[in-house]
């Protein structure tokens, strides 16, 4: 479902995430956010997104943009860099990167109506991502 298209809301978020679980494998914590794109993808700088951490310490999602969807997966026990950075107005930078693999992305602590679980799975999942960081 395209960006123009897709109706954001956590049940959504939920449905996209659980596709991408391996067997055995559940989900900790899930969050809206805005992604910045890589040079190579098409459209404006700034992307939407979906971010969940599983069990097996999996980070997982989906960059959301005019012209479709990508999924990301990665294990942070094999990433090169993460920093966490909190920003203005309570938000959050994450930065990725493992391999060919990078994200950029920034998580805000209130993501509207449509997200009413995302300040406490955001604290659900910043912890995970600190043990991470390099």
């Amino acid at each position: 479902m395209g960006m123009l298209t897709m109706k954001y809301n956590s049940a959504e978020m939920a449905q996209k995430l659980a596709m991408m679980l391996q067997p055995g494998e559940n989900m900790v914590a899930a969050v809206y956010c805005s992604v910045q794109r890589d040079a190579f993808e098409l459209g404006s700088s700034v992307m939407l997104g979906y971010l969940g951490i599983t069990d097996q310490h999996r980070l997982i999602g989906y960059k959301i943009g005019m012209f479709g969807e990508t999924p990301f997966s990665v294990y942070l026990q094999g990433v090169s860099k993460l920093v966490i950075k909190k920003g203005i107005l309570n938000q959050y930078k994450l930065r990725v990167k493992s391999g060919s693999f990078s994200l950029n992305c920034r998580i805000a602590r209130k993501a509207g109506k449509k997200f009413p679980d995302q300040s406490d799975y955001l604290d659900l999942m910043i912890p995970i991502l600190e043990m991470y960081q390099r």
